[in-house]
């Protein structure tokens, strides 16, 4: 995961950039603007869930997402809580490392 600088001067369309320009009122500044398919954090989350369900690792997950491995872990752990109160099978089980014996 990681952020990408630009130049607005350079990269963004002349009007959008003169207001911007004008919000800022000629101080320098930073603006973050989510990816398109992490706006809506609903939907990310079922995604996550789905495809954790359907064998991906939380490492391919974040990746894919460009959100942390942790985030991940929340967004699964939250699942498996509402699961437990509603008394449903989840399919969330954490998956523990098998042991070879010595």
């Amino acid at each position: 995961m990681g952020f990408q600088c630009m130049n607005a001067a350079t990269e963004l369309q002349e009007d959008l950039y003169a207001a911007l320009s004008d919000v800022f009122d000629g101080k320098s500044g930073f603006i973050w603007v989510p990816a398109r398919h992490n706006a809506n954090r609903a939907n990310r989350n079922a995604y996550v869930i789905g495809q954790y369900r359907n064998g991906l690792s939380a490492a391919s997950i974040a990746e894919e997402l460009d959100i942390s491995e942790r985030t991940v872990w929340r967004i699964l752990a939250r699942a498996r809580v509402a699961a437990a109160r509603s008394g449903s099978s989840d399919g969330l089980t954490r998956r523990k490392p098998r042991r070879t014996e010595r």
